[in-house]
């Protein structure tokens, strides 16, 4: 009896041993044993789309919200969205109000026409704001007359978008055609306008022609959606994660890059002088 007695606080010291390993672990690693929130798809936009431009398949994705979310004023299935027209400029990740779609029936007496501009001549337009064009004819004689060497060519044209010298367009993030921000002065607008005004603009897309000035009428602060304080999160947490998707890319790229020996950089190196090569012959045997 007492020979069994003797393996007992062995057998105590184990059995707590195992209690506070199990507990230690189970608090460390409470968020994987959480209750799991039930979801629901939503579909979104997964890339930025410009005024009146048509919604595609490819122009949405899925993501998973809490079927709590309150998504009534939201377009949630690709049938009642996919072929629809965009009013307003959407970003990724943005979720599809129901105002902003429309049927392609309705824009169909506009054109798109692209002009040169700079921040001066584009009257300091932004998407969605209405404006007049007007342009400015060389004077025939020293004295300037406003009546006779002004007139208007177009009239409650829609800003589309803006691009700068550069390439970055007025839906990127902290877009300002006076800033190096902007990588580069302004450069084009683009303009939805009736197709009776098309031809008196067209000259406006030709390298070098200046005599184009926008007025603008109406600014289009009212294509700003407004989204419950819970859509916007949800969308702010999605562009952290695709920051975070990106950086992981950056940095996986670099480490690859890194790891390769000195041998495989040299090949990469001639393969590359070869290629330039090959087409510096190309050009030259034309």
């Amino acid at each position: 009896m007492k020979s069994k007695l003797s393996f007992l606080p062995y057998l105590i010291i184990i059995i707590v041993g195992v209690v506070i390993a199990g507990g230690s672990y189970l608090y460390l690693n409470g968020g994987n044993y959480a209750e799991e929130v039930e979801t629901k798809p939503v579909h979104v936009v997964n890339r930025n789309l410009e005024i009146y431009q048509p919604i595609r398949n490819r122009d949405l994705k899925v993501i998973d919200v809490p079927a709590t979310t309150n998504i009534e004023k939201y377009f949630t299935e690709p049938e009642k969205i996919v072929g629809k027209i965009t009013t307003t400029p959407l970003k990724e990740n943005d979720f599809i109000h129901q105002s902003i779609l429309i049927e392609s029936e309705e824009i169909e007496h506009i054109e798109f026409v692209t002009m040169n501009v700079n921040y001066g001549t584009s009257g300091g337009a932004r998407p969605g704001d209405i404006v007049d064009i007007y342009r400015v004819i060389p004077s025939r004689s020293e004295q300037w007359s406003p009546g006779s060497d002004t007139k208007v060519v177009a009239k409650d044209a829609l800003v589309v978008s803006l691009k700068s010298s550069g390439g970055q367009s007025s839906l990127a993030d902290g877009f300002n055609p006076l800033s190096e921000a902007s990588d580069g002065n302004l450069e084009t607008v683009k303009l939805a306008v009736d197709q009776r005004f098309v031809k008196g603009l067209v000259p406006g897309s030709v390298t070098g022609e200046s005599g184009y000035v926008l007025v603008t009428k109406n600014h289009g602060n009212n294509l700003e959606i407004v989204h419950d304080e819970e859509i916007k999160q949800i969308i702010e947490n999605k562009e952290q994660e695709n920051i975070v998707e990106e950086t992981e890319e950056t940095e996986d790229e670099t480490e690859e890059e890194g790891e390769k020996s000195d041998v495989e950089k040299i090949f990469d190196k001639e393969k590359q002088e070869g290629e330039d090569g090959d087409g510096d012959d190309e050009g030259g045997e034309e």
